[in-house]
C-alpha cells in the first residue's frame, strides 16, 4: 500500500509539473525530440504543418495579395517591449496601443503581440522555412493574433486566428537596428530571465521590401495548431557573424535549460497539395524570361545561322560547285571533248584516210598500171 500511495504521489508531482510547464515535456534536443511531437500533440501530424520547403518554380502570383499596411505599428505610442528566455527561445513581448496591421490579404486586422528567433550553429543552418532547399542562418518570426480575440493563446486554435509574418537572416555587415536586443542577450542567460528593453518601431528591424510569400500553416512549435496565415518575406535581413555569435553563445552556455538555445528550430514539413501564393511576380519567371531569350536567340541564331549557312553555304557551294563542275567538267569535257575529238578525229581521219588513200591508191595503181604495162609489153614483143 506504501508503495502504491508513493507512486501515486510521483504520478501528481508530475502532472502538476507538466501542467505549470516547470518540466520541458517537448524540446529540440532535450525532452520529446520534433519528430516524435505528433506522439504527444497529434495535431503535430496534420497536414498543414509548417514550416516549408518554399519551391520558387511553383509558386503562384497572386495581385490580390496587395501589400502590408504597417503604418499603425511604426506609429504605435507607449510601446513596452520585454526580451525573455523561455527556454526554447529568445523572445520579446510587446505590449501598447496601436499595435495593428491589415493589408496583405489578410482578413481583417491583427494586433501585434511577440516577436521571436530561430537560429543554428552555423551560417549554413537555422532557420526554419528554406527556400528552395536552402536553409539561412537565422529567421524571426513576428506573431499576430486577430483583433476578435484579446491575445494569442486564446486565438491559436481558431481557423486563421493567428498570422505570422517571417524574416529570413543572412550574414553581412553589423546591424544596428538590432543592437538593442543582441546588447541584452547576456542578461538573460538563464531560463526565464527577462529584461525590459527601450523602446523602438519594431518596424525598424523589417526590410523595405513589400514582397512575400503566402500559404496557410501551422505553429512551428506545440501544439502545433493548423491556425496561421504565414507571410515569408522575399527580401533577407543580414545581421554581422558576431551578432550571431550572440544568440549561439546563449546554448553553449550550458547552463540549466538553454540545452535548446541553439539549432532550436523545426524541419520543413510537407506541403500536401497546398499552394504557395506571391504577391509579386516571382524571379523564377524572370530567369524563365531570360532563357526562353537565350533559347529564342540560339533557336533564331541557329535556325538564321545553321540553316542560312547550310542553305546558302552548303546549297550555294553544293549549288555552285555542282554548277561550276557541270558547267567547267561537263561542258568543257564536252567542248573539248568534242572539239577534240572532231578536230583530232575528224582531221586525223580526214588527212590520214585521204592521205593513206591517195599515197597507197596512186602507188598500188601506179604499180599495178606499170606491172600491167610490163606485162603487156612482154605480150606485145612475143606476139610480134
Amino acid at each position: 500500500m506504501k508503495f502504491i500511495a508513493a507512486v501515486t504521489s510521483f504520478i501528481f508531482l508530475i502532472g502538476s509539473d507538466f501542467a505549470s510547464g516547470a518540466v520541458h515535456t517537448w524540446g529540440y534536443h532535450h525532452g520529446v525530440h520534433p519528430e516524435h511531437w505528433k506522439d504527444l500533440y497529434p495535431t503535430c501530424g496534420g497536414k498543414q504543418q509548417s514550416p516549408i520547403d518554399i519551391k520558387t518554380s511553383k509558386v503562384k502570383t497572386d495581385r490580390k495579395l496587395g501589400k502590408f499596411d504597417f503604418s499603425k505599428l511604426s506609429s504605435a505610442q507607449n510601446v513596452k517591449l520585454e526580451i525573455t528566455n523561455n527556454g526554447h527561445t529568445v523572445q520579446v513581448g510587446l505590449k501598447g496601443h496601436g499595435l495593428e496591421v491589415c493589408g496583405g490579404g489578410l482578413p481583417g486586422t491583427y494586433v501585434v503581440e511577440q516577436f521571436y528567433f530561430h537560429w543554428g550553429s552555423e551560417d549554413k543552418r537555422g532557420s526554419e522555412h528554406e527556400i528552395n532547399g536552402k536553409h539561412f542562418s537565422m529567421e524571426m518570426h513576428v506573431v499576430m493574433h486577430s483583433d476578435r480575440f484579446s491575445s494569442v493563446n486564446e486565438s491559436m486554435n481558431s481557423t486563421n486566428g493567428l498570422a505570422v509574418l517571417g524574416f529570413l537572416f543572412d550574414v553581412g555587415r553589423h546591424n544596428h537596428k538590432f543592437d538593442e536586443i543582441i546588447n541584452h542577450l547576456h542578461d538573460i542567460q538563464h531560463k526565464d530571465d527577462h529584461v525590459v528593453l527601450k523602446s523602438f518601431s519594431l518596424t525598424s528591424l523589417f526590410p523595405s521590401t513589400n514582397c512575400f510569400y503566402r500559404y496557410y500553416g501551422s505553429l512551428t512549435t506545440p501544439p502545433c495548431y493548423e491556425s496561421v496565415i504565414w507571410s515569408i518575406f522575399k527580401q533577407h535581413i543580414y545581421i554581422s557573424e558576431y551578432q550571431l555569435n550572440q544568440f549561439r553563445h546563449l546554448g553553449r552556455t550550458h547552463f540549466n535549460g538553454t540545452g535548446d538555445l541553439i539549432n532550436n528550430y523545426r524541419n520543413p514539413q510537407p506541403l500536401n497539395h497546398r499552394v504557395v501564393t506571391s504577391n509579386c511576380r516571382q524571379s523564377s519567371t524572370c530567369s524563365c524570361g531570360k532563357k526562353s531569350k537565350t533559347r529564342r536567340s540560339k533557336k533564331s541564331k541557329s535556325r538564321s545561322g545553321k540553316k542560312s549557312k547550310s542553305r546558302s553555304g552548303k546549297k550555294s557551294r553544293s549549288r555552285r560547285s555542282k554548277k561550276s563542275k557541270s558547267r567547267s567538267g561537263k561542258k568543257s569535257r564536252s567542248r573539248s571533248s568534242k572539239k577534240s575529238k572532231s578536230r583530232s578525229g575528224k582531221n586525223s581521219k580526214s588527212r590520214s584516210d585521204i592521205g593513206s588513200k591517195t599515197r597507197s591508191g596512186i602507188w598500188s595503181n601506179t604499180r599495178s598500171g606499170i606491172w600491167l604495162k610490163i606485162r603487156r609489153g612482154d605480150n606485145d614483143s612475143d606476139d610480134r
